[in-house]
């Protein structure tokens, strides 16, 4: 008579757990990079608008300020770019 042994389903649910424990933790590290991402969003909007409005007041515009301006307004841009690809929303996090 041979014995039956139950590794096999023991080594299923363990990988199954692995499986659950490495879907939340990968959801977990999403929303913290999605919060991350937010919070750099904001604060660009707010340099580039505080510098946007800088070379407006200024009479004659320096090229370093034009680049830091163009600079800015280029990250600010990519990162929208990135929460619109994440499908990121402001106002429902």
């Amino acid at each position: 008579m041979r014995m039956k042994l139950h590794y096999p389903r023991r080594w299923k649910e363990e990988e199954n757990y692995n499986k659950k424990v490495a879907r939340l933790r990968r959801k977990k590290i999403k929303k913290v990079m999605d919060q991350q991402l937010l919070s750099e969003i904001y604060y660009l909007k707010q340099d580039w608008m505080k510098l946007k409005k800088i070379i407006d007041h200024s009479i004659d515009p320096t090229e370093e300020g034009l680049r830091d301006l163009a600079l800015v307004q280029a990250k600010y841009f990519y990162l929208l770019r990135e929460a619109r690809h994440r499908k990121l929303n402001a106002l429902s996090k």
